[in-house]
């Protein structure tokens, strides 16, 4: 064995400064590398100590399971109000939206334009006209149905005028069904 141990001193003599500045600079890239890993672990541990900051007497994952309850109940009410939006919305497209009104004098001698047509109109363009005619001697008053932004009955130039203001026309046309 001897033998074996004097012929490897043998080679190794003549390259030992080569084989130590190769141990030298292994040694160099390894502390380099100790050393960016450990500032790593540092980071690492920074970003762990923040995340756990909130958990007291109780540990990560049950944090983490509460957050996790917490977002599915909040998800949960945004959809019920989601849907609340959509019921409101589906409810006022019944409700009052459009309004026109005619003044106008309808009978010679009575002056103040004291007789009106009204239209009133939802989303859809459904409603009704009101008309009061106003004179010396008489009142009457009058309504007539509107669907679809139409009226089924003649309308007098003052109710056309009204239901145009009240864009029972130009509703009907953009309603999409």
């Amino acid at each position: 064995m001897n033998g074996g141990l004097g012929e490897l001193t043998q080679w190794l003599a003549p390259r030992l400064g080569p084989v130590l500045a190769a141990g030298a600079v292994a040694w160099v890239v390894l502390a380099v590398l100790l050393w960016r890993l450990t500032g790593a672990m540092r980071r690492l541990e920074t970003h762990y100590r923040r995340l756990a900051g909130g958990v007291h007497e109780g540990n990560l994952e049950a944090l983490l399971t509460e957050q996790m309850s917490r977002l599915e109940l909040a998800v949960g009410q945004t959809e019920a109000l989601g849907e609340a939006l959509e019921a409101l919305g589906r409810q006022t497209e019944q409700c009052l939206q459009h309004v026109g009104v005619v003044r106008y004098d309808a009978f010679s001698g009575v002056g103040g334009q004291v007789s009106f047509s009204l239209a009133l109109l939802d989303a859809r363009g459904d409603g009704i006209i009101l008309t009061s005619l106003f004179g010396r001697e008489t009142s009457s008053i009058y309504a007539k149905p509107v669907s679809g932004g139409r009226c089924g009955v003649p309308l007098t130039d003052e109710e056309q005028q009204a239901l145009t203001e009240a864009g029972g026309a130009v509703s009907a046309r953009r309603r999409v069904v």
